[in-house]
């Protein structure tokens, strides 16, 4: 994979006259553990069923590939407006050319087999309140698939959240809570009739935890005691909607705490405790408990001239 980030915000000719500095970031990379891609000819490409005569896999070669854009404006020191394209695209049948890659931007296509790319576009908002800066932040992420923007669709999925830095009184307390509104039963995010293993990479789903046909939340809650030792509670739970293989419900409990042993040390540990009912996986439901420590060194290294 290749990344090319802008390290400082930078003026946009018109555009940040009124948006204000810009940042932007690009991505290109191939992806790995897809096993299944649907690879219709032409003839059969506007046939709405899939006919398993071209269905490709399990696993199959050369994987597709991903790019994705995303610039980011801040109108004012307060608020900050985010827009990103992401899109899937190559495999068998569709060549990986430069041509293909620029039509991925633009060109949609009714046939399945000429069409160049499966894409996802995404809106996100961040705002410190008026009045209350020092201590409460308002977010919200969006994503959609197969249509221009997130902002006017019928059938985004939203994560918003609400991030207290500090807390009245309790300066060393941050508080962080989010949501999750699911996409509609006949979803376009994970689910695509080309590349059928949706939007994954081995096996693990871009974009959001929650995934398809899913709604729930989580939330966090970190105490500060020094600016190396921090004791934090996390909670998340999400339900799946019946219509999705029976459904079923997830919640876990977690503590992670962080100390430093010396100005290059600092060892942490996490627990975990989860339970969750998935029909289609087991009878009945499951809990796990799960534990971690990590011991970090930062080497103090300095480079000289000679």
């Amino acid at each position: 994979m290749v990344q090319i980030d802008s390290v400082s915000p930078f003026e946009l000719p018109l555009l940040s006259h009124f948006l204000g500095p810009a940042r932007t970031s690009s991505f290109l990379g191939q992806l790995s553990g897809q096993n299944w891609v649907y690879n219709p000819p032409s003839s059969v490409g506007l046939n709405p069923n899939v006919d398993p005569r071209f269905l490709v896999g399990p696993g199959f070669s050369p994987q597709p590939f991903i790019h994705g854009n995303k610039i980011s404006f801040r109108p004012t020191p307060n608020l900050e407006l985010g827009m990103g394209v992401t899109a899937i695209f190559g495999g068998p049948g569709l060549p990986f050319t430069w041509h293909e890659f620029f039509r991925s931007y633009y060109s949609h296509n009714a046939n399945i087999a000429s069409n160049p790319a499966k894409r996802f576009s995404s809106f996100d908002i961040i705002y410190r309140v008026p009045g209350l800066r020092k201590w409460l932040t308002v977010y919200t992420d969006s994503l959609v698939g197969d249509e221009v923007s997130p902002l006017g669709s019928t059938r985004p999925m939203l994560n918003p959240g609400v991030y207290l830095p500090q807390l009245p009184k309790l300066p060393k307390l941050e508080l962080r809570v989010e949501g999750f509104k699911a996409e509609p039963r006949l979803g376009t995010i994970y689910i695509d009739r080309r590349y059928h293993s949706g939007y994954t990479n081995e096996g693990n789903l871009i974009g959001s935890w929650i995934g398809r046909q899913a709604f729930g939340g989580q939330a966090w809650a970190k105490y500060s005691f020094t600016p190396r030792a921090s004791f934090e509670l996390g909670y998340r739970h999400q339900e799946v909607d019946k219509f999705l293989a029976g459904g079923g419900r997830l919640n876990d409990f977690s503590m992670t705490g962080e100390c430093g042993l010396g100005p290059q040390v600092t060892l942490s540990a996490r627990a975990q405790y989860e339970t969750w009912y998935f029909r289609a996986l087991r009878p009945g439901a499951e809990s796990d408990f799960s534990t971690s420590v990590q011991l970090t060194f930062r080497p103090n290294l300095r480079w000289s001239r000679n």
